[in-house]
């Protein structure tokens, strides 16, 4: 679901009185799942410009969060707020997974373990 498909839900569930609910998690087991960017990119950490810090990162410095890992916490529910954003691998948890949509491979933070995941 993109973000102007996630924001007409929660308006339809504003009218309707009713709690939106939570992104669901991209991975069954849990772990926050994070994207490679594309190849020549070169993005700012949100988390990083938060602090001050205006550094730009490249392919495999920095990540696309998934919507249920959004660094980004909602004021009223102190929840991640499901954007979003691009994240440097400083910002990310230990357990993250990284997947890379052109070589469909997975692999952990640190790179030492890659794998693929069969759907």
């Amino acid at each position: 679901m993109n973000r102007q498909q996630r924001r007409a839900m929660e308006k339809q569930y504003r009218l309707l009185g009713k709690k939106t609910p939570d992104v669901s998690q991209a991975r069954a087991d849990g772990r926050p799942q994070y994207y490679d960017i594309t190849e020549g990119d070169r993005v700012q950490c949100v988390t990083c410009v938060a602090n001050g810090v205006t550094a730009q990162y490249g392919r495999g410095e920095a990540f696309i969060n998934d919507p249920a890992n959004s660094p980004v916490l909602d004021r009223k529910t102190k929840k991640p707020d499901g954007g979003v954003f691009t994240v440097c691998k400083g910002h990310i948890p230990e357990n993250a997974v990284i997947f890379d949509p052109m070589s469909d491979q997975c692999r952990n933070k640190a790179g030492d373990n890659t794998w693929t995941e069969k759907a």
